[in-house]
């Protein structure tokens, strides 16, 4: 089957032509040239070949997509997520499938719950994105709050107000002890108002006054 990777303008040359060797000589010495051009027409494709883009490249895309938040020292992996979350956010503006792309392009797992499913019912035309930070794999630096907040405010209506909750847990032990030591005990019996002893708890000892009357 004949394509543009493999087709010759020899080929395509109508008998008449096809006859005349010099014809044939000259289409030949045009083939290599052609096939060249055919394999950087390639290059053209962009949304199409997003995933074969350098990161040089897709530093040049998000300038050209107006991308919200960018680094250029993020991995490729993030710059290609972000670049794909943002044609997602510019077809779906003002949608949850927009805000849950935006947010998706930079931290996995993610939950995100609008005004009418929280319990009570918020307000309307409110949402909470919780993040849980021991799950995403990395630490989140100020720069990454920024960039999000930047993404999902992009993404979102402008209707909506959101809110971003950052959950970690904390796991410490706790170790308790106890210590046994001796002590002194007296009891008075009888008419004596008052009478000091010292009750000695460990090495301190301090005068304690105890008075029962039988």
């Amino acid at each position: 089957m004949k394509n543009l990777n493999n087709i010759r303008l020899q080929d395509l040359l109508p008998p008449n032509l096809s006859a005349d060797s010099n014809i044939m000589a000259t289409a030949s010495a045009i083939d290599p040239h052609l096939n060249e051009l055919t394999i950087q027409t390639k290059m053209a494709l962009i949304y199409a070949r997003l995933k074969d883009l350098s990161s040089l490249q897709l530093d040049h895309l998000a300038v050209q997509f107006h991308v919200s938040a960018w680094d250029s020292l993020w991995p490729r992996e993030t710059k290609l997520s972000v670049l794909l979350a943002t044609v997602e956010t510019k077809r779906r503006r003002g949608t949850l499938k927009a805000v849950k792309a935006a947010v998706g392009s930079m931290f996995e797992p993610f939950f995100i719950t609008e005004w009418w499913q929280q319990t009570p019912k918020g307000q309307p035309f409110t949402f909470d994105i919780e993040i849980p930070l021991d799950d995403i794999g990395k630490d989140m630096t100020f720069r990454d709050q920024e960039d999000l907040y930047a993404l999902v405010y992009e993404a979102k209506s402008i209707r909506s107000h959101g809110s971003i909750t950052l959950r970690r847990k904390f796991t410490q032990t706790i170790r308790v002890g106890a210590v046994m030591s001796a002590g002194n005990y007296a009891q008075i019996r009888g008419d004596i108002p008052s009478i000091e002893v010292p009750i000695r708890v460990g090495s301190v000892c301090n005068p304690a006054s105890y008075v029962r009357i039988s």
